[in-house]
């Protein structure tokens, strides 16, 4: 969904939107039991959280900064 949000309306719209969807995957994560995240059974869920939350922010950053639109 990004990416056609992206192409189609600009660039802002498309990084808050996978900022979005890697937050959304992190809470997820956090939240839901083992059994309903299997595609995320490789690492720990500590550090699936923290990664995703990391991922989410530095792109909502990245997109916030970058000037033009």
């Amino acid at each position: 969904m990004s990416l056609p949000l992206a192409m189609l309306v600009n660039y802002q719209a498309g990084g808050y939107t996978l900022a979005l969807a890697a937050l959304v995957g992190g809470a997820c994560r956090a939240v839901l039991p083992d059994s309903l995240c299997l595609g995320l059974l490789v690492r720990s869920r500590q550090q699936d959280v923290i990664t995703m939350v990391l991922l989410g922010v530095g792109l909502a950053l990245l997109t916030w900064k970058v000037p033009g639109g």
